[in-house]
């Protein structure tokens, strides 16, 4: 059996040779890493989904309520309405752009931008060994083997620490690793949460996994039975 996190849907869980077939159990109304953070820096959003399972009001409420906003410097989503500043710096390719980051999207109440590579290790089943990448990039995982990119780790599905996690963002581990070592998933921060986030304000992530244990780990929480 093989659990593994994918934002936007929530868990997804994998029995045995269940080929593409997956069970789905939502964790927000999308996903992505946490608002108005991105490549470069930005400040947080306030989250709209906390405690075991009730909300707070957020600042959205479905992906058409953000939008992505880039410059030069920095690449996050925004609630519609909203008017960034600018930085004055000059590029030929703006953040986003540089990145792959194409989406905004709605996640526990927060504008974020959705994760767009697949980077969870464990779905390399391939002959091979993965590329040497940067300490802020990951390598790409398609077609059950490494694709010999690295990527940007803020956009990806799946990540291989805590470490990998926006300050803004919870970070989400489950009770099984994968064969290729333990996986972890950085989810929009919910607005119940203070800086520091727990089970305390966060255990509905894990209920809404099919989970029924919730335990703390320094910047996020552990999902078990």
């Amino acid at each position: 059996m093989r659990w593994f996190w994918v934002v936007g849907a929530g868990l997804v869980v994998c029995v045995g040779g269940c080929g593409d077939e997956v069970t789905y159990f939502p964790g927000g109304d999308g996903g992505g890493s946490s608002s108005a953070t991105g490549s470069g820096t930005g400040g947080g959003g306030a989250a709209g989904a906390g405690g075991s399972g009730g909300s707070t009001a957020g600042e959205c409420g479905a992906p058409g309520d953000c939008f992505l906003f880039q410059d030069c410097c920095d690449c996050y989503a925004v609630p519609v309405g909203t008017e960034p500043e600018s930085c004055l710096a000059s590029c030929e390719v703006p953040a986003c752009d540089a990145d792959g980051a194409t989406t905004a999207v709605c996640e526990y109440g927060t504008c974020t931008v959705q994760k767009e590579y697949s980077c969870n290790q464990a779905d390399a089943q391939c002959w091979g060994v993965p590329p040497d990448c940067p300490a802020d990039q990951l390598p790409e995982v398609a077609d059950a083997c490494w694709t010999g990119q690295c990527v940007p780790a803020w956009l990806c599905d799946v990540v291989t620490d805590c470490s990998y996690c926006l300050a803004t963002e919870i970070c989400v581990h489950s009770f099984l690793d994968g064969p290729n070592g333990p996986w972890y998933s950085c989810r929009a921060l919910p607005a119940a949460c203070p800086e520091t986030p727990s089970c305390a304000c966060a255990s509905f992530i894990c209920d809404q996994g099919g989970f029924t244990t919730c335990t703390d780990i320094p910047g996020g929480i552990y999902c078990g039975f």
